[in-house]
């Protein structure tokens, strides 16, 4: 599916404003957000990963307690908010870790630390680390491109919106 129809249909569903709020409120850049989702789910509510990972932001059951509860009752499905607030507070806090951890590696409109945070979105702050410090924070990661393609997304979803 192409930006553009993911971005039509989580404004049909109600998705896009769930991420827009959630987004705000952990002061995360809007396109940033989508692209997450978008390279997650195709900003969809589904059951992903073989069923270890629930909704728009897929949050894996097996580490997140959350994430394991909205799959046993179905929340995931009938109130999705909860479980993308959740996601997108994990890039949040990923965020800040990054610009910590790695001080000097921002650039100069902070994408760096943006491309880092979506690396460990996906292949966990140890991961990230390792990638960074090895030269690509995406070197442990899905497709070994994952911050990448985020940041390539974003850069679309900014278009868009």
């Amino acid at each position: 599916m192409g930006r553009s129809a993911e971005l039509s249909h989580a404004k049909q569903t109600g998705i896009f404003d769930i991420l827009k709020t959630s987004a705000a409120a952990h002061d995360l850049p809007l396109a940033y957000v989508l692209a997450v989702a978008s390279r997650e789910s195709d900003i969809e509510n589904v059951l992903g990963d073989h069923g270890f990972a629930v909704g728009v932001m897929q949050v894996d059951i097996r580490f997140h307690d959350i994430a394991k509860k909205a799959k046993e009752t179905g929340s995931w499905k009938t109130d999705p908010s909860k479980v993308i607030d959740y996601g997108i507070n994990l890039l949040a806090h990923n965020y800040h870790w990054a610009k910590t951890t790695f001080p000097d590696y921002g650039g100069a409109n902070g994408h760096g630390w943006l491309k880092i945070a979506a690396s460990a979105y996906n292949a966990g702050e140890g991961g990230a680390k390792k990638g960074t410090l090895k030269g690509d924070s995406d070197l442990y990661t899905t497709g070994h491109n994952y911050g990448k393609d985020v940041l390539s997304r974003m850069a679309v979803f900014q278009d868009l919106i």
